[in-house]
């Protein structure tokens, strides 16, 4: 069935409207003029032509073609088609009670082809399901994709340029890296981080190639191993002093201590540094002198002059501020560990050589500055790898940008690699399962195709319209149509007789009877074929306002009838509907009230009705689905049209005029052309009130009045004054809430 109808740009249907349904019966209100004729229109060319443009439908079978369906529509075009052009009724095809044996290989044939069209519609469901598991396993891809835009995209961030193409559209990104992003064999070496680095310092405005770093060329092994730092320096053993120093193990104490004797002061008994006595003769000193003379001094000077080599080294270490360059940021930290170590190590081997040249007699080990500084020298030599490889990328920007985007679509494709895996494999999984829907339902249209040949052979055998005619004839007279009836004109072909008159008697009916003719002969067309080749197609039928041209005696019985012959609705099962499908329109919001029903608490499941309004305003017509408790009499439906200002200036002031003569006229029995000599009622402005109101009778066919423009406010006035003046206040006020 139609689930979905959808018009725009067709008058008066402007701007995009439509209705959504998924029930059998659909009744559709809208006064005169809104718009129902071309909806059903659009309904009758369906059948006979592609649809126009800004028309779109929707069917349950999730086809998008029309073809599995038959739409009948009753409105004046099928009445002009059938009957106002000659008085001749076209052939009406149905099965023969004759044909026994013929229609039972039909029905058997039908019967056969219901069951297959149940497995079909079973297949179709599972098909529709499985799309949609599909369709919500793609967007749920897409949505976790969609992180990459939200988390890298913006005119702040490095990675903006990456995403060009694909910030506007999620399913566009999820293509890109699912089918155009080739993963790499091995996972990414680098980080999204180490990337955005790169990028930050390739878009620095100020961007200048960088000169590589010198290693550190440091000559201190030589020193470091030096035998001297080994040695115990004592002083001369042939010094009558010697023994009474090496006894007491405090050379280094008496060297510092000569230090503070003057040694060219020649008088003796100098004070002594040690005892503070005049005990230090020249002799003594002269003897001191012996025992640190010589080797012993040959030795401190060395050890001086290492020391000061050392030193010089020392001054060659350097600290390199190019770390800070974020480019080299990874290796910062490593460097200054480096460093420090290196330069730790340089000042605590001085720091050791000026103890030892204080303390000669100790011996010490100086600590090996070799592998501080390979240490050191392999960071440097690593990060000139990295300074050479970013001025290559100066030097190239547009293709390093380029291997930098590569390079971040392939860290994307490996993080996002578990999820892709999975889409890919439910993807495959639902297609197995399409494919395999896909192969029954070609099986079974094979199958169905034989039961419409079989089908199609013999109606050929069985098509003609005798019973038709007859349940026409029948028809009439139930609804007390007596005068008149159908008879056979020639073959195929019939014309109405009526008893002791001849000649063309179709058009000597009453617009109302030729509406009851017309439906009659619509409700057997409905039962039969269009065509002798024609196959079973699920009907979906529509009805355009079957009682406009009625008199109230028949409006009743056409409604019972309509009840009986397309909705089979009955109290105790409200769920049943002969056909696939039935719309049916009206302007009448009574017999709009005696088509619905009203649903029952707690029986929705027997609930087959859906209810549309259509309303027409200065924007156009306009489709709203419509509740069981909005439906009121047109009385009602006319004041609610005064009260909408968007509402065309002609339907608003014909609705006032409507309500005035109802009520006044038919209601109270009053007349108002009193009221309209009042004062009040005279003013400048509501002329064009009065003029309307009085001019605007269908009595006189000379009273021809066009609005299409008018004040809504003055016209809304003079109308209050109306009922104000004649005593009225209070039911103007209750209508207008």
């Amino acid at each position: 069935m139609i689930t979905k109808i959808e018009i725009e740009g067709i008058p008066p249907f402007k701007e995009k409207t439509g209705l959504e349904t998924d029930q059998k019966v659909n009744l559709i209100y809208g006064l005169n003029g809104t718009g129902k004729t071309t909806l059903s229109n659009l309904l009758y060319d369906t059948n006979q032509s592609e649809l126009p443009t800004g028309v779109n439908f929707e069917y349950s079978n999730g086809s998008d073609s029309i073809d599995s369906y038959e739409i009948i529509v009753y409105n004046q075009r099928f009445v002009k088609d059938n009957f106002y052009e000659s008085s001749e009724i076209k052939g009406i095809f149905s099965l023969s009670k004759d044909n026994t044996e013929a229609q039972k290989a039909i029905d058997c044939a039908n019967k056969v082809k219901n069951e297959l069209n149940t497995k079909k519609e079973s297949l179709l469901q599972q098909q529709k399901e499985i799309s949609t598991e599909q369709n919500n396993a793609t967007s749920n891809i897409c949505n976790e994709l969609w992180q990459i835009k939200t988390t890298y995209s913006g005119s702040t961030s490095p990675f903006d340029y990456c995403l060009k193409g694909y910030k506007g559209d999620k399913s566009q990104l999820f293509e890109h890296i699912n089918k155009d992003v080739v993963k790499s064999l091995e996972p990414p070496k680098r980080s999204i981080e180490d990337i955005r680095l790169d990028l930050v310092t390739l878009k620095n405005e100020e961007l200048q190639q960088l000169t590589l770093l010198q290693k550190y060329d440091i000559q201190t092994s030589e020193i470091e191993s030096n035998p001297i730092f080994s040695k115990v320096i004592v002083g001369n053993e042939n010094s009558s002093v010697s023994y009474l120093i090496n006894e007491l193990k405090n050379s280094d104490w008496v060297r510092q201590g000569i230090n503070f004797i003057d040694n060219t002061h020649h008088e003796e008994n100098q004070q002594c540094p040690f005892c503070q006595q005049k005990t230090i003769t020249n002799d003594y000193v002269k003897e001191l002198e012996t025992y640190f003379g010589g080797q012993y001094e040959k030795d401190i000077e060395l050890l001086k002059e290492l020391l000061e080599k050392y030193k010089n080294e020392r001054k060659k270490i350097i600290f390199y501020e190019k770390f800070d360059n974020p480019l080299l940021s990874g290796l910062k930290a490593i460097y200054d560990g480096a460093y420090k170590t290196l330069v730790s190590n340089l000042d605590k081997n001085i720091a050791a050589i000026e103890q030892k040249i204080t303390t000669p007699s100790i011996s010490i080990k100086l600590i090996s500055l070799d592998g501080d500084l390979k240490n050191i020298n392999d960071i440097i030599e690593m990060t000139n790898q990295k300074i050479n490889e970013y001025n290559k990328r100066i030097s190239q920007k547009e293709a390093t940008l380029a291997e930098l985007k590569n390079e971040f679509w392939n860290v994307m494709r490996w993080t996002y690699d578990a999820k892709l895996l999975a889409y890919a494999a439910t993807s495959k999984r639902l297609k197995e399962k399409i494919d395999g829907i896909g192969k029954d339902l070609k099986e079974l249209k094979v199958e169905i195709d034989a039961q419409d040949k079989i089908i199609e052979e013999n109606q050929r055998k069985t098509i003609n319209i005798e019973g038709a005619i007859e349940n026409i004839n029948d028809a009439l007279l139930d609804m007390g149509i007596s005068d008149f009836k159908i008879v056979k004109y020639s073959e195929n072909m019939y014309k109405l007789s009526r008893e002791g008159q001849d000649g063309n008697i179709f058009e000597s009916l009453s617009e109302g009877e030729k509406m009851i003719i017309s439906l009659l002969y619509f409700i057997e067309s409905c039962k039969g074929k269009s065509t002798k080749e024609g196959t079973d197609k699920k009907k979906i039928v529509v009805i355009d306002d079957p009682i406009s041209s009625l008199s109230h005696i028949y409006v009743y019985n056409v409604g019972r009838l309509i009840i009986k012959e397309f909705t089979d609705a009955n109290p105790t099962n409200k769920n049943v509907c002969k056909y696939e499908q039935v719309f049916l329109l009206t302007h009448s919001l009574y017999f709009f009230y005696e088509m619905a029903i009203i649903k029952r608490k707690g029986k929705e499941e027997d609930y087959n009705q859906k209810l549309f309004r259509i309303q027409k305003n200065q924007e156009g017509s306009h489709i709203l689905e419509m509740q069981y408790s909005e439906i009121q009499n047109d009385y009602q439906a006319y004041w609610m049209i005064i009260k909408d200002n968007n509402a065309a200036p002609a339907l608003i002031a014909n609705c006032m005029r409507n309500i005035i003569e109802y009520f006044f006229a038919f209601i109270e029995k009053q007349e108002l052309s009193n009221v309209f000599q009042k004062k009040e009622m005279n003013v400048p402005k509501f002329q064009a009130f009065n003029r309307y109101i009085n001019r605007e009778s269908h009595s006189l066919g000379q009273n021809i009045f066009d609005i299409k423009e008018f004040n809504y406010d003055d016209f809304k006035e003079a109308f209050r004054l109306v009922f104000v003046l004649n005593g009225y206040e209070n039911h103007y006020k209750r209508m207008m809430r």
